[in-house]
């Protein structure tokens, strides 16, 4: 008994080492997008579910337990391995590739499900536990260096030195100041775009915004392909080409570009003329919160200022009487 309790819980370890090394795995790519908050929740409803699914398919099945580890790792790594096998999608036809892709998950854990149906059960999960702790224990050990990252570098030089003086030099007050509201769709289409491609006339649209006295950039492009950088390019008046003399071509580390985001040059300018800032953030951790924001309002689903869920705003008002 004692004996199946200890491999029970080294096949459940393994499972949630598993897990473990696919979700930091995932943090390393995408540093500054997801909060340490967010993982614990999850790993902290994973662990007792792997322990009961474990002792669940053992008091089933034994073997099945023991390939229930490997099936996650095959579920997390989905994508990768998908990626590999399509790599050769040149020299091999593609329905041969499509093929191979799905016998390979099942012909594998019937492969593994036949060797270990032999093989001791305990020593097994031993190993298993051990090399899956190896595995996460590297990714931590990849992760640690890049939870440090040098100050970014100044996006426009001139454009701060510029806008600070003219912020120094304003003499009027608050009444002078007019609101401001930036809107940026985001993965929003041209008219002329939804036009060519879609045959759907947009005019109403910007007739509307107009209307509202708002100025539309009709000819205008996105300066990167990626929302936080085109924001963070844009707020700072300047392109980001110095981020990569600064650390590398081949960096993944999204924080400086969050960074300078948040402490946009923008934002910081109009707080010293006088103006509040109102930050509404959403999911998204980068802007969830803005530390320089007058105000932050969370917990999206309560809002109700007609702004979407899933959209993140920022308004500059002038201070009210």
């Amino acid at each position: 008994m004692k004996k199946n309790i200890t491999e029970a819980l080294f096949w459940a370890g393994a499972s949630l080492l598993v897990v473990l090394g696919a979700i930091f795995g995932l943090m390393q790519d995408n540093l500054g997008s997801v909060h340490l908050r967010d993982v614990a929740r999850p790993v902290a409803v994973l662990l007792p579910v792997f322990v009961l699914a474990t002792a669940l398919l053992m008091a089933i099945h034994r073997p099945l337990a023991r390939i229930f580890p490997v099936a996650i790792f095959l579920y997390f790594y989905f994508y990768e391995i998908n990626k590999f096998v399509f790599g050769f999608k040149d020299v091999v036809p593609i329905q041969l590739l499509t093929i191979f892709v799905l016998a390979l998950y099942p012909c594998c854990l019937l492969a593994l499900y036949v060797v270990l149906r032999h093989v001791d059960g305990l020593k097994a999960s031993l190993y298993t536990f051990v090399i899956t702790g190896s595995m996460a224990s590297v990714t931590i050990l990849v992760i640690a260096p890049s939870l440090f990252y040098d100050p970014p570098p100044k996006i426009d030089a001139y454009f701060e030195k510029a806008t600070l003086a003219a912020v120094k030099a304003h003499k009027g007050g608050a009444s002078d100041l007019p609101d401001i509201i930036y809107v940026i769709p985001d993965r929003y289409a041209s008219r002329a775009t939804l036009l060519d491609e879609f045959g759907f006339d947009n005019t109403a649209f910007y007739a509307e915004l107009r209307k509202r006295g708002f100025f539309v950039a009709e000819n205008s492009w996105a300066n990167y392909p990626r929302t936080f950088q085109s924001m963070a390019s844009t707020l700072n008046s300047g392109y980001l080409q110095d981020f990569t003399k600064t650390y590398g071509a081949d960096s993944s580390d999204q924080r400086p570009v969050h960074e300078k985001l948040e402490a946009n040059i923008v934002q910081d300018r109009l707080r010293r003329l006088g103006y509040r800032f109102h930050n509404y953030g959403n999911w998204w951790e980068p802007t969830r919160i803005n530390r320089w924001a007058s105000v932050n309002y969370q917990g999206y689903p309560r809002i109700r200022c007609g702004i979407s869920r899933n959209s993140n705003a920022l308004c500059c008002e002038k201070p009210r009487p």
